[in-house]
């Protein structure tokens, strides 16, 4: 029989151990992952009792659940990589749509040409307007002189074509005013956007790039939940488990 450390605490519940026993144990083969030095179990003889006997298939059970999480895991993040993969194009071209919005926010050839645009053709046709105006009002000036026997600025079209003047004064003035205010509104309209829009190149540009790192980032938070799945049934294992180390007197 053998003989155990004095610093090994022995259950009282573990029962007598026969020279069967420890050599069962002794020609149990066990899988070397780390190079751990057979010799060791050898001449110690690590005997392990459950302290709760029926909590073992539990434990067990726990084991399985993590190796079917990894699995899962696997799966999962495998299928997500190759989305990103997949549809990696497609995000890059709606950036490249955004990125050239805003660039035409910022290019004095993109919104700002175009607003100027528009009030430059609003002009145009306050002009075009002004000079239809004048231009009837001459013809018939025209024909009330022909009318009042050939003398220049006689009946109403003389009238009329003063009133037309002024009034044409006044439609250019008010044009020029609302020119000048339109432009300030636009010149503020873009000022104010291209401050809110500051940087947000760089952050899109950032985005599509760190979209690349999803993937890794994916598989590491599910390794990561492999991993304490599988330590909560090691912890539960090694709970319910009494060790001990045996040396042959033989």
């Amino acid at each position: 029989m053998p003989t155990f450390n004095a610093y090994t605490p022995i259950s009282p519940t573990m029962g007598s151990i026969t020279s069967e026993s420890l050599a069962k144990a002794r020609q149990t083969a066990l899988p070397n992952f780390f190079g751990r030095t057979p010799e060791a179990a050898d001449v110690l003889l690590p005997i392990n009792f459950a302290k709760v006997p029926g909590a073992d298939p539990f434990i067990q059970s726990q084991f399985g659940g993590a190796a079917a999480l990894q699995n899962a895991l696997a799966q999962d993040t495998a299928r997500y990589r190759a989305g990103i993969k997949a549809t990696q194009p497609r995000v890059g071209e709606f950036a490249t749509q955004e990125l050239g919005d805003l660039g035409n926010l910022f290019s004095p050839g993109g919104y700002e040409a175009r607003l100027a645009n528009i009030r430059a053709n609003r002009a145009r046709a306050m002009a075009n307007l002004t000079n239809t105006l004048f231009g009837d009002i001459r013809r018939q000036s025209g024909l009330d002189t022909a009318m009042g026997g050939g003398v220049s600025g006689a009946g109403l079209g003389s009238y009329l074509l003063s009133r037309a003047g002024s009034t044409a004064g006044k439609l250019r003035t008010q044009e020029a005013y609302d020119a000048a205010a339109q432009e300030r509104a636009d010149v503020m309209d873009l000022l104010g956007a291209r401050t809110a829009a500051q940087g947000k190149r760089q952050l899109l540009t950032d985005a599509v790039l760190a979209r690349l790192f999803q993937p890794a980032d994916k598989e590491i938070a599910a390794q990561a939940a492999y991993n304490t799945a599988l330590q909560a049934a090691m912890n539960n294992a090694l709970a319910n488990a009494i060790q001990a180390f045996g040396t042959s007197v033989a």
